[in-house]
Parts: structure tokens; C-alpha cells; sequence
């Protein structure tokens, strides 16, 4: 991660994401690189799977174990993205506050899951509403992963006054 990470703080970013991370080692080895690398922020997610699966990453993490890892190498934010829809989200963000109350939380859900033909089901509206319940369980760092169009973070960001 040394060179990408390098390479990013030398352009100027504002921050580094790690994000969709399956595998919680090598997301705390992106994290401890960007935190030695500069003083920068740093927000780092996981990817999870749903209810039927315990909201565990692929690796066998909870959101429990994975945010506190992540918070531990240093990262400023931490949460879930892609795999599911924003109720799936919401369950992971709740137990990610539970666990750890003073972190800064991030959610980015995609619009539902597609379908065979690449449709996503969540509509701005409901992505909208979706993300205000995010928020009010505790993500303060709000977005979107796969499906979701201009329509639907404009509409979130008008739900949430942004």
C-alpha cells in the first residue's frame, strides 16, 4: 500500500479511503500505511455479508471486531459498504455504534441488490430515507457503493440537508 498511498498524498487528496474491504488484515495494513504516511484522514470500511450470514465479512469478522481493529490502526472513520442495501447497512451501523459509541461512523449501502440484469432496486427516495435512518443510528459519514445514481445522492443529500 506504500507506493499507492505515496503517490495519492503527493497529488494533494484530502483523504484516503479504504473501502469494500473483505479481508480485515489487509484492511488494517491500508489503514497503518496511510496513518504512517502523512497526517491525513483515514476512513476505512468493510464489506459484509447480510442477516442470513450474521453480517460477517467473508473472512468470518463481525462489524464488532472488524471496527475495532480498524479503529485501533488508526483510522478517523470507520463502517460498511456495497454488498447490500441500506436496511442491511442500518443493522451493521447500529451494532458498530453499540460497540464503539465515539467513532465516527461511515455507511455507503448500494441501492439494493441488483438483479439478474444489472437493475438496482432502491429508487432515490427510498435510498433517501434509508439514509436518514442510517444517520439517526449513528453514521455521520453518509454515501452510496454500487447502483446508486446522481438521482439518488442528490436526494440523500437533500434528505439530510446537505
Amino acid at each position: 500500500f506504500g507506493g499507492q498511498v505515496a503517490a495519492l498524498i503527493g497529488a494533494g487528496v484530502d483523504a484516503l479511503v479504504s473501502e469494500t474491504n473483505i479481508d480485515l488484515a489487509e484492511a488494517v495494513l491500508a489503514v497503518e500505511e496511510a496513518r504512517r504516511s502523512g497526517d491525513i484522514a483515514v476512513l476505512a470500511s468493510m464489506t459484509f455479508q447480510g442477516a442470513d450470514m450474521g453480517y460477517r465479512t467473508v473472512m468470518g469478522n463481525t462489524p464488532e471486531q472488524a471496527a475495532g481493529a480498524l479503529l485501533g490502526a488508526g483510522a478517523d472513520a470507520i463502517g460498511v459498504n456495497c454488498g447490500f442495501g441500506g436496511r442491511d447497512a442500518l443493522e451493521v451501523v447500529k451494532r458498530i455504534r453499540a460497540a464503539h459509541p465515539g467513532a465516527v461512523i461511515m455507511a455507503k449501502p448500494n441501492a439494493g441488490l441488483p438483479s439478474y440484469t444489472g437493475v438496482y432496486p432502491t429508487g432515490p427516495d427510498e435510498f433517501a430515507r434509508e439514509g436518514l435512518a442510517l444517520r439517526d443510528a449513528g453514521a455521520s459519514v453518509l454515501g452510496g457503493c454500487c447502483g446508486p445514481t446522481p438521482a439518488h445522492i442528490n436526494a440523500l443529500a437533500r434528505a439530510v440537508g446537505r
